[in-house]
């Protein structure tokens, strides 16, 4: 079976749950945490790397073969994170704000790519990652 390094960048609540349901993916090589939280430290490798410095972000992933990027808070997707990692080359670095999984398992068999589920507002934290 193939696995893919996970980043998931913030550290709140928000970013907890996802880490929390992509350590359970049996896809998952490395999880990642950018800069995560106490609570994270005990699922995922907590790097302390500014949620906004996306020149270290890209480095990072780089580095570390990730393959697919989680984005929780707003202010790096306001602040154009996905258009810097996709100019990178950051693999599979491709972010779908949508509002039900059916919506993203749909996507994800179409164009083949892993996701990155961003919440927005309110909600459930669910992931779909290529294979499950």
């Amino acid at each position: 079976m193939t696995t893919m390094n996970v980043a998931v960048i913030g550290n709140g609540g928000r970013e907890h749950a996802l880490v929390w349901k992509l350590s359970q993916s049996r896809n998952i090589g490395k999880l990642y945490a950018l800069p995560g939280n106490p609570g994270t430290m005990n699922l995922a490798e907590n790097v302390e790397i500014d949620p906004l410095d996306f020149k270290k972000i890209i480095r990072f992933c780089e580095s570390k073969s990730i393959g697919l990027v989680v984005v929780g808070p707003e202010a790096p997707l306001a602040e154009g994170i996905v258009d810097a990692l996709t100019d990178a080359g950051v693999r599979d670095a491709v972010v779908h704000l949508l509002d039900r999984r059916e919506q993203a398992v749909d996507r994800n068999h179409a164009d083949g790519h892993a996701l990155a589920l961003v919440l927005v507002g309110g909600g459930v934290a669910t992931t779909h990652l290529a294979g499950e």
